[in-house]
């Protein structure tokens, strides 16, 4: 009766870690397109993935998967299937010439059977890369149009260029993303409607090493993106290295869709804490943060601004539309952990209709601690407000995972671990230790009440793995996988409690038999 009791009492104390299964994450039977078998595994129960493509597999159409896969996107069709939206991070002169007449960076569009994870079709998603004539202020086509190094990304919803209170703005869909290269640019690429396949540089948010830029997703006649700078500034606090922007512009009623979304008459700002310059690795940042790790910032469109520790990928929170989340990278701190502190923060506009109303922000995971995550790099915000975040540790011997951080109880539990089999130095399937998984997405909504799915019990999201070895074929360039990943939930705080209580019982019930 102790082992029962004992039991129990850990379930309560780690409902986290601890998960109780109820059903089968997915369908029976072959599922996905794909050659290889799973390169991310699951650290804990309630957890399952399951591979849809591997580098060099083809589609039903023979468009096959090129390398170096990151941010994603996905859409319902309708039909039985979805569309599925990828960024490629190739350099400039990296892989094939792709439809918009370049080498380099691309997206590709997929379109996924839902029940069986088929893969039935793949094309390149971009035929036209127009850019902004700074002489005539107009877009015009690139010849040849070369792109690099495009990371995170971001499909927002269509009320993030919409709003149907007003009519202001486009239901055109934009897939969103930018070159993380010094100087780089913005894109928003037309995904739905008479002008999909053309894309548009982001001129008016400027130039940066872009990991992202994300649309707030509310319906508002105010439109605004957030943009991370991915650059470490080394020390350097007198210039624009590392920053955290926001891009506030305005929905028409005319124009092109560009203009119409408010993504051609806004200004950008700039992050500024409580005025320093840079952020530290002491335990307040050099921000001056309190007790419960918070701290107030500004808005600036002076030039200034405080330049992080290597801004990463950003998002939006699913529980409060004017709160975001971002992580900032810095590098590994297993070695010495005060030389290296990857962070979770957290950011909240006071209102998104006065950029000098200022902000707030927030340190909820700091990597200077024991247990977690390191180098992390990639995120997303599932619909019930929970963050799942990918770790970039580089060419290591540290297994890059995804984690799973409760804001509700400050928690943070590993979900899934690359294939040690496949990345760990001298394994028998070794491919290589420079392994990465990113581009992390929710998708539970497309998978509601398809046949073999339990979304009452599972969250899934779409997530990639860039596995940084050479291939011969130079079309695809290196290796990666395409996977679909169910976590089970964490149950709502009330259950919480109906489960301690309903547990409390058995407990009773069973030291009153002994």
């Amino acid at each position: 009766m102790r082992t029962l009791a004992c039991s129990a009492l850990v379930l309560v104390t780690g409902l986290m870690p601890v998960a109780v299964v109820h059903a089968a994450p997915f369908p029976a039977g072959p599922l996905g397109s794909s050659s290889q078998s799973t390169y991310l595994l699951p650290s804990m129960t309630g957890v399952a993935l399951t591979p849809l493509l591997t580098v060099g597999d083809a589609a039903g159409n023979g468009y096959r998967m090129a390398g170096i896969p990151d941010g994603l996107g996905a859409f319902d069709n309708g039909d039985g299937s979805f569309t599925l939206l990828m960024n490629h991070e190739l350099g400039a002169s990296a892989g094939a010439v792709h439809a918009h007449g370049a080498t380099g960076a691309f997206v590709s569009e997929w379109v996924i059977d839902k029940s069986t994870l088929t893969v039935l079709s793949g094309r390149d998603q971009i035929q036209t890369v127009n850019l902004l004539n700074t002489s005539t202020g107009q877009y015009q086509p690139a010849i040849n149009a070369t792109l690099t190094r495009l990371c995170s990304a971001d499909l927002p919803a269509p009320t993030a260029f919409f709003n149907p209170g007003s009519g202001l703005g486009t239901s055109t869909r934009f897939f969103m993303n930018g070159e993380e290269t010094s100087g780089g640019r913005a894109f928003v690429h037309t995904v739905t409607g008479a002008d999909a396949g053309q894309s548009y540089e982001f001129a008016a948010l400027g130039h940066a090493a872009w990991e992202n830029v994300v649309a707030r997703p509310t319906a508002d006649d105010r439109t605004v993106v957030l943009g991370t700078d991915d650059t470490h500034p080394n020390g350097d606090a007198a210039n624009a290295k590392g920053r955290v922007y926001v891009y506030f512009g305005d929905k028409q009623s005319t124009g092109t869709d560009l203009e119409k979304a408010g993504l051609t008459n806004g200004t950008t700002w700039a992050i500024k804490v409580n005025g320093a310059a840079i952020e530290d690795r002491s335990a307040t940042a050099n921000f001056g943060l309190d007790a419960d790790g918070k701290a107030s910032f500004s808005l600036v469109d002076d030039g200034s601004g405080t330049n992080f520790l290597r801004p990463e990928d950003i998002t939006w929170d699913t529980q409060n539309p004017d709160r975001a989340y971002f992580v900032t990278t810095d590098g590994l701190d297993d070695a010495d952990p005060a030389s290296r502190t990857s962070r979770l923060w957290r950011i909240t506009l006071n209102d998104v209709n006065d950029p000098a109303a200022g902000v707030v922000i927030e340190l909820l995971i700091d990597g200077r601690q024991p247990g977690q995550p390191q180098m992390m790099d990639n995120l997303t915000v599932a619909a019930d407000g929970t963050v799942l975040i990918q770790e970039d540790v580089g060419n290591t011997a540290r297994l890059g995972k995804v984690w799973r951080y409760d804001p509700n109880t400050k928690t943070t539990v590993e979900v899934a671990a690359h294939d040690p089999a496949r990345f760990l130095l001298g394994a028998s399937g070794f491919l290589t230790q420079d392994e990465e998984s990113s581009g992390i997405i929710d998708v539970t909504a497309l998978f509601d009440g398809v046949a073999g799915y339990d979304t009452g019990t599972y969250q899934y999201f779409l997530l990639d793995v860039q596995a940084h070895y050479a291939l011969t074929d130079p079309a695809l360039v290196e290796g990666g996988q395409l996977l679909l990943m169910a976590v089970q939930a964490v149950p709502e705080p009330g259950s919480l409690s109906l489960m301690a209580a309903m547990l409390g019982f058995t407990l009773y019930g069973a030291r009153r038999k002994r």
